[in-house]
């Protein structure tokens, strides 16, 4: 009977902050098993995961420490049931900004530093293959479907990640002879502290280590763990998001580094947690010889992992392939130690399941403490008649003051929402027609006529047409003298009139000029800048006078609209001014519900890009009693664009009423 593999689901990676080189290279790489796809902003990341399920994320340089958890919060958010994973190529220097991510078992893989290349490229087929195996897990429940080891897994060398040298045949036989001798002890161990104890003392005989670790890897779980601490049941858990020993549960590549914290996975606390990370390290993954036939082609079942004190040799060649032999003649009996120890876990799962489904009504301890105080004789209750008689008069004045409190008391019904300062007397000018600017002729502060040119842009196109229809249009007058009667030469002229003020009319619109005397408050724009229509180029202050004084424009929810009328009090709190509150009241409101983009146009381009405005608004208005404010003795003026929260007091009802609704029927509603 032959077994015939389910189709592998399509996978699709999404490199993000990644250079345009390092993306490429990765399409290479994977070909056409693999859609590898590119995004450049965390927008279209999110815009990517809303067309369809996303296999692998794998964020880059561009996307560090608070910016990717940003962004992995907000991908959990709007998608909770994604099952994508994720790696950080550059997380930044504190992981422990991820630590609930990781928790979570929302990272795939993180690395502290830079890594690239060949490195990337094992741990995204890693991860391709993890999220393929869930998949079909998922679809083919029934039955076990083995698992390729990914595209272009074979014959890979890895920067960082070193190639296993062969012995000679006799150094071969005496290290297999030393070996055999070792791993000898641990055929009858159970005992995952005594192991860790019995590994650490054979990679100290055969290749010098000074500290070394077995970590059983749980490939269900995602957990690297071992009991540590000598023949201590002191237990570690780590998680295989971090770390190189996490690289090579992760990938099955072996890896040495002459010194480990120079290496870009490097976390202290899942590589050396008793020691610096200041030596030379070497690691090689462990795999299952039950599954796949071999000790190469099964799946990691444990890392072992062993370091040498700062300024000690590096790991020789010869180290690396007694590492590795260890690892292939230990592999038999790190797979039953695995698999008994994944069985007694889920044991104490299902006999923790059990307890806690079970129905105890009273603890043994209850009972107890119930027949020992039943057994008690009660003692008298001594009470003094003098403490009675102040006790009773302090509680019918708290129930006094309680129930006046009750009657009198109100609650109010308040709205809060943004709040911008409006200078009057400031118009804004926008460009009438599209240009490069050539030159700004009046900068910031400078007080200018009706009329004066602010802004020249460039017309040299415009200015050679005019001088073109000019000469033609005196060319055709020179023939209308010489022959009054020709009339083609009239039409001409006629025809040449319009053209030549048609080109003025296009020659002036290269000034933009103020429409009225002021001062020029701002300018927008710059020297060789490109101006399309509409762009506002700059803005000019005309005084406060006529109706031009400060005001505050109010964005409140658009639900309140009912309730806001001309009058209702205004408590304005300006950004950086705390407690420093403006009271003021509304001077009117306006009869539309605006959408958010309505609202940002009306506020003007200056001003609206800044609104965080998320719902349907309404506008209320509300005049400045002075063109400043006063915050601890300091007098500070009001600005154009200035923001702030303002909370509006809608409407109050009395405590009673609000605490029990059926007394507004008797008080006639009672809210105001």
């Amino acid at each position: 009977m032959r077994l015939v593999r389910a189709p592998e689901p399509e996978a699709s990676l999404l490199l993000a902050g990644f250079s345009e080189a390092e993306t490429e290279a990765q399409r290479r790489r994977f070909g056409a098993e693999v859609r590898v796809e590119a995004a450049r902003s965390e927008g279209e990341v999110i815009e990517r995961f809303e067309r369809g399920e996303v296999a692998v994320l794998a964020l880059g340089p561009s996307f560090s420490g608070h910016s990717a958890r940003h962004l992995l919060e907000s991908l959990r958010g709007r998608f909770p049931e994604s099952r994508t994973l994720h790696l950080l190529a550059t997380g930044g220097p504190d992981p422990a900004v991820f630590q609930e991510l990781i928790d979570e078992d929302r990272i795939f893989f993180l690395s502290l530093q830079s890594i690239g290349g060949e490195d990337l490229s094992a741990l995204l087929e890693s991860a391709i293959s993890r999220f393929r195996a869930l998949r079909l897990a998922e679809a083919t429940a029934e039955r076990t479907i083995p698992m390729p080891a990914g595209p272009h897994s074979e014959g890979l060398a890895l920067a960082g990640t070193v190639p296993l040298p062969v012995p000679k045949r006799d150094e071969r036989a005496e290290l297999s002879r030393r070996v055999l001798t070792a791993a000898g002890r641990l055929a009858g161990e159970r005992d995952p502290a005594a192991v860790a104890y019995l590994v650490r003392e054979d990679l100290g005989e055969l290749i010098g280590a000074s500290r070394a670790h077995v970590l059983l890897y749980d490939a269900e779980t995602e957990v690297l763990w071992e009991r540590r601490g000598g023949m201590s049941a002191e237990e570690r858990r780590e998680s295989a998001a971090v770390g190189v020993v996490s690289f090579v549960a992760r990938t099955g590549r072996a890896v040495a580094a002459a010194r480990l914290a120079d290496d870009p996975r490097f976390e202290r606390e899942a590589d050396d947690p008793e020691g610096s990370g200041q030596g030379p390290f070497t690691a090689i993954a462990v795999r299952d010889p039950t599954v796949g036939g071999s000790t190469t082609d099964g799946p990691v079942i444990a890392v072992l992992a062993a370091l040498r004190d700062p300024g000690s040799e590096p790991f020789s060649a010869a180290d690396r392939a007694a590492l590795a032999l260890y690892a292939e003649r230990t592999a038999p009996a790190l797979a039953q130690l695995a698999l008994e120890t994944r069985l007694a876990e889920q044991g104490k799962r299902e006999e923790r399941q059990l307890r806690e489904g079970a129905l105890d009504v009273f603890r043994e301890e209850a009972l107890d403490h119930h027949m020992t105080s039943a057994r008690k004789e009660g003692d008298l209750l001594r009470i003094s008649p003098v403490w009675i008689d102040w006790a009773s008069w302090l509680l019918l004045g708290l129930a006094g003051c309680g129930l006046l409190f009750l009657i009198f008391g109100r609650i109010h019904e308040r709205s809060t929402g943004v709040a911008v300062v409006r200078l009057g007397g400031r118009s804004e000018i926008t460009a009438t027609a599209a240009g490069t600017v050539a030159s700004i002729e009046a900068p910031p502060g400078t007080r200018v006529a009706e009329g004066a040119s602010l802004v020249h842009l460039y017309g040299g196109p415009e200015a050679a047409e005019l001088s073109r229809l000019e000469g033609e249009f005196e060319l055709q007058l020179a023939s209308r003298l010489r022959d009054p009667g020709d009339r083609t030469a009239e039409a001409a002229l006629i025809g040449l009139a319009g053209q030549i003020e048609l080109a003025k009319s296009r020659l002036a619109e290269r000034d933009v000029r103020a429409p009225r005397a002021g001062v020029v408050a701002d300018i927008r724009v710059r020297a060789g800048q490109q101006v399309v229509p509409g762009q506002v180029i700059a803005s000019l202050s005309t005084g406060t006078e006529a109706g031009g004084a400060p005001r505050v424009a109010v964005l409140l929810p658009g639900k309140v609209r009912p309730q806001l009328e001309a009058g209702l009090p205004i408590r304005l709190e300006l950004d950086g001014f705390r407690y420093a509150y403006q009271r003021l009241q509304i001077e009117s409101v306006s009869d539309e519900v605006l959408g958010p983009e309505e609202a940002r146009r009306l506020l003007g381009s200056g001003v609206g890009e800044g609104a965080q405005i998320t719902g349907p608004v309404v506008f209320a208005w509300a005049r400045l009693p002075d063109s400043g404010f006063t915050v601890d003795g300091h007098k500070y003026a009001f600005y154009d664009g200035m923001w702030g929260t303002a909370e509006v007091s809608l409407r109050s009802e009395p405590l009673a009423t609000a605490l029990i609704p059926g007394l507004r029927v008797l008080t006639g509603g009672g809210r105001r």
